[in-house]
């Protein structure tokens, strides 16, 4: 259930998660690039 979450949003989760943290939010966008980069692709 969870790869197909990341795989149907992950591009849309991992911009967001990039842009909050380049505009000053103290989110870290390594575990969200990390996470959508170890599932696997259909």
């Amino acid at each position: 259930m969870l790869n197909d979450l990341i795989v149907e949003y992950g591009l849309p989760l991992v911009f967001a998660n990039v842009l909050l943290e380049r505009l000053g939010l103290s989110l870290p966008a390594l575990p969200t690039l990390v996470l959508t980069g170890r599932s696997p692709l259909r």
